[in-house]
């Protein structure tokens, strides 16, 4: 019976929004096409090399627009020591058209500001804070600031494994050996030297602030690759879980202005979280109550839990000897019979809601006879 509850449910779901969809900040200006990015590009013919060159530094945003000035400008200061009779740039026209033909949503407009003056934009598209490369794969940036610096290295790099490289190459102060190199091994009685202060400033990171740095290579080393980009297969999982509601950036007058370095994730949309409910609903009749099999179901439990206690009292065994007490009747054969069935007679009442109120009057009936109520 208590398994025909949810005869035929069919079950539904419905989502609240908690926390809405957040797109990252649109960036200031064009980002820089790292060279080995560059070097492919320029293999290209037009318009091929300027439908390259835009999807590595823009991107497809409804709310977003970039004027077409700016945007002819920039790809005339990207090109023009390229250009040759043979291999010329795009006339203006030509290359807003091919902004279209690049990123279908995408288009010209002109629009009519303050005083008649008339705007030329391109609308649905903006600047990416990070170039992406011809397999769709975006590039990190170097975020080291050494004190005394106005701003990050900022240099781009594909691979975690290049911007190591370039960090110890030309971040990193090389450890006190003999031949000068840097040595980021396990540190041993001949490369461990308390006279070198290693730091890092990765970020504004503050890991080893309250130390005054660390006088161990190795330690430097291993904290540093925590602030390399995830590449293993579980990264996009990590990052979906991991990932924090992001907080506004300091104002430009904020003094805190200065010295704010937006992380890589800071250039990451981020998701809406839902919360989800789910529910079934079984048979109901023109006024969308309970009906058909479930309903019967419900009710036969409910007399049965009324009507159980009454007809066992008296009842003997074998010997002659009573089964149960008047007051054990009451009790023992309601937690004997329903007692397993709880569980599931409170997730139908959860769930189910044409039979919720049916199924929490026979709960009722229940718990008081189990308690004695």
């Amino acid at each position: 019976l208590t398994r025909l509850l949810l005869f035929h449910a069919k079950e539904s779901t419905s989502s609240r929004v908690i926390s809405p969809f957040i797109p990252y900040a649109a960036a200031t200006e064009v980002p820089a096409v790292p060279k080995d990015l560059f070097d492919q590009i320029i293999q290209y013919n037009e318009p091929d090399r300027s439908s390259h060159w835009l999807r590595a530094c823009f991107e497809e945003d409804a709310q977003s627009e970039i004027t077409q000035i700016a945007l002819w400008q920039a790809y005339q200061s990207r090109f023009s020591e390229f250009s040759s009779p043979e291999v010329p740039l795009l006339a203006a026209a030509e290359f807003i058209k091919n902004v279209s033909a690049t990123f279908p949503a995408a288009n010209a407009q002109v629009i009519t500001g303050q005083g008649g003056v008339q705007k030329f934009i391109i609308k649905g598209i903006r600047s990416r804070h990070l170039p992406m490369d011809t397999k769709n794969r975006l590039y990190s940036r170097c975020l080291w600031k050494p004190p005394g610096h106005q701003v990050v290295c900022g240099h781009f790099f594909l691979k975690p494994q290049e911007i190591w490289d370039h960090l110890v190459s030309t971040h990193i102060p090389p450890a006190p050996r003999l031949d000068h190199k840097l040595d980021l091994s396990e540190p041993t009685a001949t490369n461990h030297n308390e006279s070198q202060i290693y730091d890092c400033y990765w970020a504004g990171c503050e890991r080893f602030a309250s130390q005054g740095g660390t006088d161990n290579p190795y330690e430097l080393a291993i904290h540093v690759k925590t602030h390399l980009p995830d590449t293993s297969v579980l990264a996009s999982h990590k990052a979906k879980h991991n990932r924090s509601i992001p907080t506004a950036p300091p104002s430009r007058g904020d003094p805190a202005f200065r010295n704010y370095i937006p992380a890589d994730t800071d250039f990451q949309n981020r998701d809406a979280v839902c919360e989800y409910q789910s529910w079934y609903t079984t048979a109901v009749d023109e006024r969308g109550e309970a009906a058909g099999l479930p309903l019967t179901s419900v009710l036969v439990l409910r007399n049965l839990a009324r009507n159980i206690p009454k007809a066992t009292i008296g009842l003997e065994d074998e010997t002659g000897n009573p089964l149960m007490t008047k007051a054990e009747g009451v009790d023992g054969w309601i937690e004997r019979l329903f007692g397993p069935l709880r569980g599931s007679l409170w997730n139908v009442m959860a769930h189910n809601r044409p039979l919720a109120v049916h199924v929490a009057d026979l709960l009722r009936i229940v718990e008081s006879g189990i308690h004695g109520g």
